[in-house]
C-alpha cells in the first residue's frame, strides 16, 4: 500500500495551519509521519501527536512544490519536487544524504525495491542508488506520457499514453499512437500490450500475484507477466472512477470516484499457473 511502511500505524490529526497547501500523500514509518506541501516543504511528523520532529526544503529553485509520496528504505527517506530534485534525508534528523536532478518534475509515488529508488517524471523513469543518488537506470520516451508505474518482482511496469493532443487511432493507424502497457527488467523489455484508456494507476499485489489496473471507467486484473487482462470490471450505466485499490485476505476494497461516492469489496481471484 502507497504511504505505508512496517510499524503499527496510528491516527494523525494535521494541524494544517502550520503547512502549505498539500497534494503529497503522507507516508507512515515508525511512529512517524512522512509528507510534503507545495510551499516546498518536506515534514517529518510524530505519528501521534501530528507534532513537527523536522522540516526540510528539497529545492530553492521555482516550483519547488513538493507533491510526491515518500519511499523508506533502511535509514533514509526519499522525495522529490516539481523543480526536477530528488532528495534523501534522514530519518533521524532530517540531515540531507544526497540530491539528485533529473528530467522535470516528479509529482508520483516514489518506488523503492532492493536498494533503489524508482522515481518518474512526465516522459522518464528513473532508478537510482538509494545510498549514494547515482543514477544506474533511466528509461526515456519523448512522444509518450508516463501515467502509471509498478514494481512487479525484479522488474517494472509502466502504462503510456500519447502525448496531449495526437489523434487517436483507427484501426490501421500506427500502433504508436496507442495507449501501451510495458515492462522491463533493466535494459531487456519483457512485453508491450495495448493498454487501456484512462489509466489512473496500477498496482501488483504480491499475495494474489496480480496487478490491479484503476482507471476512470472501472478496473482491470492482469497477468503481470504478460500484461493480458483476465477480468473487466465496469458499470454499463455511469463512470465508476475508480481509486487504486488495496487488497488484503482475498478481497479488493476500491474506493469510486466523486459520482459514485462508494467504497467497494469486491472477491479477488486468484492468479493462473501458466
Amino acid at each position: 500500500m502507497p504511504g505505508r511502511s512496517e510499524g503499527d500505524p496510528a491516527l494523525v490529526v494535521l494541524p494544517t495551519e502550520r503547512f502549505g497547501d498539500i497534494y503529497s500523500a503522507p507516508t507512515y514509518h515508525r511512529g512517524r509521519v512522512f509528507i510534503g506541501d507545495r510551499a516546498g516543504m518536506f515534514h517529518c511528523l510524530d505519528a501521534s501527536s501530528g507534532k513537527p520532529v523536522w522540516s526540510q526544503k528539497l529545492s530553492a529553485r521555482d516550483n519547488n512544490q513538493v507533491n510526491t509520496t515518500a519511499a523508506i528504505l533502511d535509514e533514509v527517506v526519499v522525495m522529490g519536487c516539481n523543480a526536477g530534485v530528488i532528495v534523501a534525508c534522514q530519518i533521524a534528523t532530517g540531515r540531507v544524504v544526497w540530491e539528485q536532478s533529473i528530467d522535470g518534475p516528479c509529482t508520483s509515488e516514489i518506488l523503492a525495491r532492493d536498494g533503489r529508488v524508482f522515481v518518474t517524471t512526465w516522459h522518464s523513469i528513473y532508478g537510482l542508488d538509494a545510498s549514494t543518488g547515482k543514477i544506474d537506470f533511466h528509461k526515456n520516451w519523448p512522444s509518450l506520457n508516463i501515467r502509471a508505474v509498478a514494481l512487479y518482482g525484479d522488474s517494472l511496469i509502466a502504462v503510456l499514453n500519447p502525448e496531449m493532443g495526437v489523434t487517436r487511432r483507427k484501426r490501421n493507424d500506427p500502433p504508436a499512437d496507442l495507449p501501451k502497457m510495458v515492462a522491463f527488467r533493466g535494459e531487456s523489455q519483457l512485453f508491450e500490450v495495448e493498454a487501456a484508456e484512462f489509466v489512473v494507476g496500477i498496482r501488483f499485489h504480491e499475495d494474489s500475484g496480480l496487478l490491479y489496473e484503476s482507471r476512470i471507467d472501472g478496473l482491470g486484473i492482469l497477468d503481470p507477466s504478460t500484461g493480458r487482462r483476465w477480468h473487466n470490471i465496469y458499470s454499463a450505466d455511469h463512470l465508476l472512477m475508480c481509486g487504486l485499490v488495496d487488497v488484503a485476505d482475498g478481497r479488493i476494497y476500491a474506493l469510486a470516484g466523486e459520482s459514485e461516492g462508494a467504497i467497494y469489496c469486491l472477491r479477488s481471484p486468484a492468479a493462473r499457473m501458466t
